[in-house]
């Protein structure tokens, strides 16, 4: 019985180890947003003009390629210039009434899982 019990602690105790270093890892090297440019708009009015469409940046941390702004939730034509910065196109569905616009950036895997996320930012529309 005394043989049982110590393995059902080892087994606890790999278990929470396990735990601690899957928790661990996914939270090293995060996606940070710090800020968003512009951080207001006016209701149906295009800003920040590039190729004829409206466009954002989004100022933070560990940014990588392939990583996509979403605005409401909507992934946008994104690009990253570093790991700090990034841009994209902006629909312009996104700001045609006054609101805000909730802007994050997501890593997605080869499956289309979201495998990272930033917080949220906000853009006001008036």
């Amino acid at each position: 019985m005394k043989k049982l019990k110590n393995l059902i602690m080892v087994l606890i105790c790999l278990v929470c180890v396990f735990l601690i270093v899957f928790i661990t890892m996914k939270n090293v090297n995060p996606i940070i947003v710090e800020r968003v440019d512009p951080i207001e708009v006016k209701a149906g009015e295009d800003f920040y003009i590039f190729e004829g469409k409206p466009t954002i940046s989004v100022y933070g941390k560990g940014f990588k390629d392939g990583d996509i702004i979403f605005i409401n939730n909507h992934p946008q034509n994104s690009a990253v210039g570093d790991s700090g910065w990034m841009t994209c196109f902006v629909d312009r569905q996104e700001y045609a009434v006054s609101g805000k616009m909730e802007v994050q950036v997501k890593r997605i895997n080869e499956k289309g899982r979201v495998i990272k996320k930033s917080q949220k930012l906000y853009i006001v529309v008036k």
